[in-house]
């Protein structure tokens, strides 16, 4: 299963970063700022966002898995 993130600032929320020139996500996030308020959007910041996205999408599929059974995911 294939599921797109989109990135937001974690001070102000803004979907635009601004990449340092040579940018490859796959080296990291270094020198990625907030277009909006500047902050700089460090690696730890990807992998919750991205973490909070996987899980969601596995707690979807888990609760329709289970639909019409009469169990009921908390």
């Amino acid at each position: 299963m294939e599921q797109k993130i989109t990135l937001q600032c974690p001070e102000c929320g803004c979907e635009d970063f601004i990449l340092p020139p040579g940018f490859n996500a796959e080296n990291g996030y270094e020198g990625v700022t907030c277009g909006s308020c500047d902050r700089p959007l460090s690696n730890d910041d990807v992998s919750a966002q991205g973490a909070k996205v996987a899980k969601d999408a596995f707690d979807d599929m888990l609760r329709d898995s289970f639909k019409g059974t009469g169990w009921k995911l908390e």
